[in-house]
This record gives structure tokens, C-alpha cells and sequence, in this order.
């Protein structure tokens, strides 16, 4: 064997450790918040509120305030904010709010039977008239499965493309880099 096989295993390796490594604070702020207010450093997800009735209508804040109740209550989560907390949280119709849903680990800590339990919490909510949609991180891992078989297969596939590729580069302009020589300048 000419060490293909260790190079894709080692590839493959640094490939999946990448996935795993928290991202380290960098800049002065991030370090500041982390330091001061810890829970504040996770993940955030968005909750999408979209309501056929005016979502400040009295009903609909009720439904809204309800549902959000599960997402504070989940393992990993340190805060949810509320559409009602803050201003520019509902569009100018009306019709569409957002919260938010603060994590105090980042979204690869988060097992995806919680992700799973909270995207099911929004669809259980969701009805009448009202609907929850999930947006980030958090929701991307969890529908998205760990690197199996099948990354493995498209890495080889990857590579066997690339080492075609090359070779028939190679092949290609080797007749015209045959012909050439040092001071001659060739013109189709």
C-alpha cells in the first residue's frame, strides 16, 4: 500500500474532531460576557410565531405565553425571551413574533433528544390558527445525523474525483509541455 488508506483515515479523523471542538473566545467582549454572565455563552434558538389573529391580541399572547413555558423548562436552557419582553420582537402587521431561547452550552452539547423534545413541543403548540417554527444550531444538529458510512463513502468519492482530475490534467498537457522548450512560447 502506498499510505492512501492512513491519509483518508487521518483526513477522516480531522474531519470529525473539527465537528466536536468548541469554539474558543477570541475577542475581548466574548470573554467579558463569558466571564460575567456564563449563562448567557450557549446557543440561542429562534421560536417563529406566525398567528392568522393579531399576535398582541389578548388570546393569542395567552396561547403564545403558554407555549413557551416547556422551552424554559428543558435541560440545557437558561432563558427564554419572550415576544412581549422586548420591542421589534412582532412585525408591523402584526402577525409575526419571535423568541428566544438562550442555551448555556453550545449547540453540539446538546443531546438531540432535547432539540428533538423541544421541536416537538412547538409542533404540539402549533394549531388553531398558530404556529411555532424552530430556527439554529440546535435544530441543525439535531436533524442532521454525525458523519457514518455514508461521509466516508463521499470522502472516497471525493478523492477518487480528485485524483482523476489530476491525473488527467496531467495527461492532457503533457504532450504540450513535451514540445515546449525553454524560450519557445506556444500559440494555438
Amino acid at each position: 500500500m502506498n499510505g492512501r488508506p492512513r491519509l483518508f483515515d487521518r483526513l477522516v479523523d480531522a474531519v470529525r474532531r473539527a465537528r466536536r471542538q468548541q469554539p474558543r473566545p477570541t475577542d475581548a467582549g466574548t470573554r467579558l460576557i463569558n466571564q460575567h454572565f456564563p449563562r448567557q455563552w450557549g446557543d440561542t434558538l429562534t421560536l417563529a410565531i406566525r398567528s392568522a389573529q393579531p399576535v398582541t391580541s389578548p388570546a393569542v399572547r395567552e396561547r403564545v405565553t403558554s407555549a413557551l413555558i416547556p422551552f424554559g423548562r428543558a435541560e440545557h436552557v437558561t432563558a427564554v425571551g419572550s415576544p412581549y419582553q422586548a420591542p421589534g420582537r412582532t412585525s408591523a402587521h402584526r402577525h409575526i413574533a419571535f423568541a428566544t431561547v438562550q442555551f448555556g452550552v453550545k449547540a453540539s452539547k446538546i443531546p438531540a433528544g432535547e432539540a428533538k423534545a423541544l421541536m416537538n413541543d412547538a409542533r404540539a403548540a402549533s394549531g388553531g390558527g398558530l404556529s411555532f417554527y424552530l430556527g439554529g444550531d440546535v435544530v441543525d444538529m439535531s436533524e442532521t445525523p454525525e458523519g457514518g458510512p455514508s461521509e466516508g463513502i463521499g470522502v472516497i468519492a471525493a478523492t477518487i474525483v480528485l485524483l482523476i482530475s489530476d491525473h488527467t490534467s496531467q495527461a492532457m498537457t503533457g504532450p504540450a509541455r513535451a514540445h515546449m522548450r525553454p524560450g519557445f512560447i506556444a500559440t494555438a
